[in-house]
């Protein structure tokens, strides 16, 4: 079971690939097992390439591959890794706040997908997971962004109109409402409802 493309949890196939910038034909191709398993078996590609003298990789890789570890490892290595960091820790927050709104969402920035998507792009070199000297992108899909700045506006009125507690308990889960007793590895859950730079 895994994340589709559509976001919705089903029955997916995972695999890694490796592909040669020169000869652009792949030089590894494995089935592994499931998002779980690909974070895990990072090391072991990374060791099965070094145990063939490969050099120069980029690896291209999933959310779940993502990791301090891992980055560690691969960089170790001496390859390359691409991937998209899905939340945590004061490095992602402060990465999140880089660029306010008006520097980001410039016609210069936008970004226009295969797909047709439009995005806004920005990249620095900065420290994260752990890392110093990394190649950092802050990419942000307005449209989706004001559909959810839409729904949070309709859950914060909700909550401003003092409905039943349990639904008040629903809407602060909700909103990401700042809660002692809630923590996430080691942090709270982040405040929608509190002030706060970019994002």
């Amino acid at each position: 079971m895994g994340h589709a493309s559509d976001r919705s949890i089903r029955r997916v196939v995972a695999f890694g690939l490796v592909t040669s910038r020169v000869h652009h034909h792949p030089v590894q191709l494995r089935p592994i097992m499931g998002s779980r398993s690909d974070f895990l078996r990072v090391d072991e590609t990374v060791g099965r390439l070094e145990g063939a003298d490969v050099k120069g990789v980029t690896l291209v890789m999933d959310r779940g591959m993502v990791s301090a570890e891992n980055i560690a490892r691969v960089r170790k290595a001496g390859y390359h890794q691409i991937g998209m960091v899905r939340d945590g820790g004061d490095d992602w927050w402060e990465a999140l706040g880089h660029w306010d709104e008006d520097a980001l969402q410039r016609r210069e920035n936008l970004v226009v997908r295969p797909s047709g998507e439009r995005l806004y792009a920005q990249a620095w070199t900065g420290a994260l997971l752990g890392q110093r000297q990394l190649r950092l992108a802050l990419v942000v899909d307005p449209e989706e962004k004001e559909l959810e700045r839409l729904g949070r506006d309709e859950k914060v009125r909700e909550l401003l109109g003092a409905p039943e507690k349990a639904r008040v308990r629903e809407l602060r889960v909700e909103l990401g409402v700042q809660d002692p007793r809630r923590k996430k590895n080691g942090h709270y859950t982040p405040g929608l409802l509190v002030k706060s730079r970019g994002r």
